[in-house]
């Protein structure tokens, strides 16, 4: 329904489990004052990226996901970064085979399968159903689950903290401590200045408007810092 940004070629999905919140929307940890991420109202649920799959050139995608596990997608360009993320979930069961295609297509009509070159061809498979389905490939250690000690700072202290130390007072402070209402300093220099929030639509995210095509930080170091 929104367009997408120009020159953008889909090479993967990420797939990403939702964890069940421990706790009521609203309620504690968060009413104790403790400072929450990009969230208003409630705590943020725990994510666990499962894995990636490849995306045919036609745009199709054919893979093998965990049963009951409550998961998400999200399209990666050829730099892996997401240029669009689902904002609601699905999951199978045993055995049970989904299609994307009903709930991503204008409802009052059939959809017409079209060939590679955007063509509407009657019968043409896509690409993706002609092989066997993918198996999701791990992401890096730190992602299942997310765990911002175990995925983030690790890099900082690698590529920025020394630096930054050097030049304290002018430079936020990206190491670990001190660590303040349980989140790291770096955490907490970074997220209200460089990340990225999307307050704009809750419903649906803008395509190439969101993460990492839309943090600061990113946007700073893709310029050289």
């Amino acid at each position: 329904l929104l367009p997408w940004p120009e020159g953008t070629k889909i090479k993967e999905l990420r797939v990403l489990q939702v964890v069940p919140m421990s706790v009521p929307s609203g309620g504690p940890p968060h009413d104790t004052g403790l400072r929450v991420a990009t969230a208003g109202d409630s705590v943020v649920p725990v994510r666990y990226v499962l894995g990636t799959a490849p995306v045919e050139e036609d745009g199709s995608a054919h893979l093998t996901v965990p049963a009951n596990k409550e998961m998400f997608f999200q399209a990666l360009d050829e730099k892996g970064l997401a240029v669009q993320s689902m904002r609601s979930a699905t999951y199978l069961h045993e055995g049970e085979r989904l299609v994307c295609q009903g709930c991503h297509e204008p409802k009052p009509t059939a959809p017409a399968l079209k060939s590679t070159a955007g063509q509407a061809r009657s019968g043409t498979t896509v690409l993706a159903a002609r092989r066997p389905p993918s198996r999701l490939k791990p992401d890096v250690d730190g992602s299942n689950p997310f765990s911002y000690p175990r995925l983030v700072q690790p890099v900082l202290d690698k590529n920025c903290v020394g630096c930054h130390e050097k030049n304290k007072g002018k430079a936020p402070n990206l190491a670990r401590d001190p660590i303040q209402r349980n989140w790291y300093a770096s955490y907490n220099s970074l997220v209200e200045r460089f990340g990225f929030h999307d307050y704009g639509n809750a419903m649906r995210t803008t395509p190439g408007r969101f993460g990492a095509r839309a943090s600061k930080l990113y946007e700073l170091l893709q310029k050289g810092h």
